[in-house]
């Protein structure tokens, strides 16, 4: 059943690719994440990533955008800086609002250089708009609370 889900990635319709990519993605990551799981268990997780990895290079400018952002959530830490500065530098408005979105994976500092960089190319202009309302957003608040007296 998995084969014929990452052949659909390689040779199916839009629609059906973009279904199947968001499914072995998350897939994937529960597997690759289960710490107590058998290696070839993780390995198998990592291989449904791979595959909706290489669907980064689709035709299809919205199935690349999609493959880009669900990369961004399903890979490792280390590849979400690089998979973001790829999808900016697609010629695709689809690509570079989705990566806009998907920056939320990375640090602060590095999502206001990326939307300054969308700002100042060229871009649809609701793409600079999005990178604008990124810049301008309030930082998060922090997720714990500072211990008081005693």
């Amino acid at each position: 059943m998995m084969r014929k889900a990452v052949n659909a990635l390689q040779s199916g319709d839009p629609r059906e690719k973009m279904r199947t990519m968001e499914v072995l993605a998350m897939l994937g990551a529960t597997l690759r994440g289960q710490k107590d799981a058998a290696p070839e268990v993780r390995a198998r997780g990592e291989s449904l990533i791979d595959a909706v990895r290489k669907t980064r290079f689709d035709s299809d400018p919205n199935v690349r955008a999609w493959a880009g952002f669900i990369t961004a959530f399903a890979a490792s830490e280390s590849e979400r800086a690089p998979n973001v500065q790829q999808m900016m530098q697609d010629e695709t408005w689809q690509s570079r609002l989705l990566a806009l979105t998907a920056m939320q994976t990375l640090p602060r500092e590095r999502q206001m250089q990326l939307a300054n960089e969308a700002i100042d190319k060229p871009n649809k202009q609701f793409v600079k708009d999005f990178a604008k309302a990124t810049i301008e957003r309030p930082p998060p608040r922090p997720t714990t609370q500072p211990v008081g007296p005693p």
